[in-house]
C-alpha cells in the first residue's frame, strides 16, 4: 500500500517537474517582463523634476601660483 502511494507521488513529481513546472516557469518569467516593461515606460514619460545643471560658457581665472611667491 505504502509502495504504491510513494510511487504515485514519485510519478506526479516528475510530471509536474518535467511538464508543469516549465511553463510555470515561462509564465512567472513573461509577467515579470510585462512588470518590468511597464514600470520604464511610466518613468520615460515622466519629465524629471530635477533641474539641469546649466553648462558655464567661460572659464575661470589661470591663476600660476608660481608667480605668486
Amino acid at each position: 500500500m505504502i509502495s504504491t502511494i510513494l510511487l504515485a507521488l514519485l510519478f506526479l513529481f516528475i510530471v509536474f517537474r518535467r511538464k508543469i513546472f516549465p511553463w510555470l516557469l515561462l509564465f512567472f518569467a513573461n509577467q515579470l517582463m510585462k512588470r518590468f516593461q511597464k514600470k520604464a515606460q511610466e518613468a520615460q514619460q515622466k519629465p524629471s523634476k530635477e533641474p539641469k545643471a546649466k553648462q558655464a560658457n567661460t572659464m575661470g581665472e589661470y591663476i600660476d601660483y608660481e608667480e605668486i611667491d
